[in-house]
């Protein structure tokens, strides 16, 4: 075990998830081919290529925390929602807007809006501590790497500014297609109230994985989806793991959560 408690001057530590290695390489390369092969309605094997060909540019031009394994997973479950479930897409977490430009470009296609919740000023202080089981861990670009770990998350770690996270989507996404919602979670959440297709959360927290689930997890159709990219974090997946939880804050049963334990991306279908 190796324990690592960065100070909030040392912005140099990050979890880094999309780190370039041979079988990441070779899992993107199989999405890929799965994507465009897959069958996904009203989506022509051209519009296929034409939505990696701006994945990939924008992966090259704004720092994202996802593989494209993940966001193609994200995209086409995003596409293959019936266009008579009604409801916007919403992420919650968009760090530098890299993930935010890739789905509003589904978004559009989708005919669909983007709501985009963050603070724009990176995570909220914690005092939480947080294993991973499978995580890279670079502190002044040397890795460590053992079969778990212990961390702390720094208060503004993660933080990309609206004007920068406009920027981005502005330049290599759909700036039309979204609508953002600036300010922690607790605050704006609660006065949302639009009809939800479709969810990506990212938010690492406990507390800001509980808060967005409560407040969103309700207005989310039938028949919709919802992603978390937090599945390799303990304290997330407990949330998700616990029926207390659900029923009491969420009014309903705990939903199958499916890569529990075994993916970073965890995925629920509403039914």
């Amino acid at each position: 075990m190796i324990i690592v408690m960065p100070s909030t001057q040392d912005q140099s530590f990050h979890f880094e998830s999309n780190t370039r290695n041979k079988e990441t390489i070779k899992k993107d390369l199989l999405a890929v081919y799965r994507f465009i092969f897959s069958s996904i309605p009203n989506i022509s094997f051209f519009v296929k290529l034409y939505i990696i060909f701006r994945f990939m540019l924008i992966s090259s031009r704004v720092k994202c925390s996802h593989t494209m394994e993940e966001i193609l997973e994200i995209s086409k479950a995003f596409l293959k929602i019936p266009s008579t479930v009604s409801g916007v897409f919403v992420e919650a977490g968009s760090y530098k807007g890299g993930s935010t430009a890739k789905l509003s470009l589904i978004a559009k296609l989708a005919k669909r809006k983007l709501v985009v919740f963050d603070s724009f000023d990176g995570l909220p202080e914690s005092n939480d501590m947080y294993t991973s089981r499978d995580g890279l861990f670079f502190r002044d670009k040397k890795s460590f790497r053992q079969t778990k770990k212990v961390y702390f998350f720094d208060k503004g770690q993660y933080a990309g500014s609206l004007k920068e996270v406009k920027e981005n989507i502005t330049s290599y996404g759909e700036i039309e297609t979204c609508e953002f919602k600036k300010g922690w979670f607790e605050e704006t959440l609660p006065k949302f109230h639009k009809n939800i297709a479709g969810v990506f959360i990212d938010v690492d927290l406990k507390s800001s994985t509980r808060t967005c689930l409560k407040y969103l997890y309700p207005l989310l159709q039938s028949n919709g989806m919802l992603f978390s990219h937090d599945g390799h974090l303990d304290l997330a997946t407990a949330v998700y793991a616990d029926r207390k939880f659900w029923k009491e804050q969420v009014d309903t049963s705990r939903p199958v959560v499916n890569g529990m334990k075994t993916n970073r991306l965890l995925s629920i279908n509403k039914t």
